[in-house]
């Protein structure tokens, strides 16, 4: 969810920022207000801390559709075993959102894509999008460029990304994080 908060602080407050990097960035999602409607009418008679399985599954199931044999539900976070057992052996992760929840994540992504209210006073403002090519939640290589087209259309001249090949969403925990670590302060080498 970071990557649609870093957008929407951006929307508003870009002065404020010297450069941006967008990790993992969720794509846009055309059932939007469907979800919105659905989690909305469920949140309406079960209460705003209801737990709906079907949302969380709408959410959230095709997000192993491409992974060959998944161990668990969350092998979509990282190609590294260790890494998704550390996950769900945490107490402070793998919970399922409320409604209430789900309803932040969608007002954030609604917010984030909407073409509307971009206050845009920094246009040189460097921009980095990253993330992993196996990572469900960019959807694929062309919905990763319309993230980065996204932002160039609101009128910003300095966006570019990486896409790291094989490498899921926490791509900061995967085996190959030196090079991501790498790639990310050689590029904001040139930011300062």
């Amino acid at each position: 969810m970071g990557s649609l908060v870093v957008r929407c602080y951006t929307k508003k407050y870009d002065s404020e920022l010297s450069a941006l990097i967008v990790m993992g960035s969720p794509a846009k999602n055309g059932a939007l207000p469907a979800a919105k409607f659905l989690n909305g009418v469920i949140g309406t008679f079960r209460g705003k801390h209801h737990v709906s399985g079907l949302i969380n599954k709408l959410a959230f199931s095709s997000y192993l559709k491409n992974i060959p044999n998944p161990r668990t539900e969350f092998d979509w976070l990282s190609v590294n075993e260790n890494n998704v057992d550390a996950y769900i052996a945490s107490e402070y992760c793998g919970f399922p959102f409320t409604c209430d929840g789900f309803r932040g994540l969608f007002d954030e992504m609604g917010d984030t894509y909407d073409e509307s209210g971009w206050s845009v006073s920094n246009p040189s403002l460097p921009i980095l999008f990253v993330s992993g090519s196996e990572d469900p939640c960019i959807g694929s290589k062309e919905n990763f460029e319309f993230a980065q087209n996204f932002m160039e259309k609101r009128g910003y001249s300095d966006v570019t990304g990486i896409l790291y090949e094989g490498l899921r969403h926490e791509i900061l925990n995967e085996d190959e994080h030196d090079a991501v670590y790498a790639d990310i302060a050689e590029w904001l080498s040139h930011q300062v």
